[in-house]
């Protein structure tokens, strides 16, 4: 087990991008709060979206990983793992949580992966192709075994990713 007590402690937040809404707040208030606490943040920022990034703390480091879509960031976040070595990356959506816990595979230490889901995934799976459907199913439910946690911002979101993964 990790030490999770050291003065260079650094808890990464991973979202797919910085929108001024609904998950990507959540992020950007989750950081400033740990950051608040004492944590060292980084806020990892998956797609090179060009937004601006007002509401962020001044203490909370902003980590853009530039990639053109949340899936293809899993190199450049593999990277910032073994660069910065955090002992948590909580991913804010799906995506970035299956590419969160992808990437904790290739790391070592691995940090504690906590997925945070802000939508069903009923809802999710429903906007993928059909043929892909059983495709997201077995990756997301491969994936989330990585996880420490999975986080859902209420109890219908948990009941329906078990539903979906069952």
């Amino acid at each position: 087990m990790r030490d999770l007590t050291g003065p260079d402690r650094v808890v990464a937040i991973l979202t797919p991008t910085i929108r001024r809404a609904g998950a990507e707040l959540a992020a950007v208030r989750l950081a400033g709060g740990l950051q608040a606490l004492g944590w060292r943040t980084d806020l990892v920022i998956a797609r090179s979206d060009n937004e601006e990034i007002q509401a962020v703390d001044a203490g909370v480091s902003i980590v853009r990983l530039d990639a053109s879509r949340t899936h293809r960031a899993l190199f450049p976040l593999i990277r910032y793992l073994k660069k910065s070595n955090p002992v948590a990356l909580i991913a804010h959506q799906g995506r970035a949580a299956r590419v969160a816990c992808l990437a904790s595979l290739f790391v070592s230490p691995a940090p504690v992966v906590i997925a945070v889901e802000h939508n069903t995934f009923s809802r999710i799976r429903s906007n993928w192709p059909v043929g892909f459907r059983r495709l997201l199913v077995a990756l997301t439910s491969l994936l989330y075994r990585r996880a420490a946690a999975i986080v859902h911002v209420s109890e219908r979101s948990a009941r329906d990713l078990e539903e979906q993964l069952s």
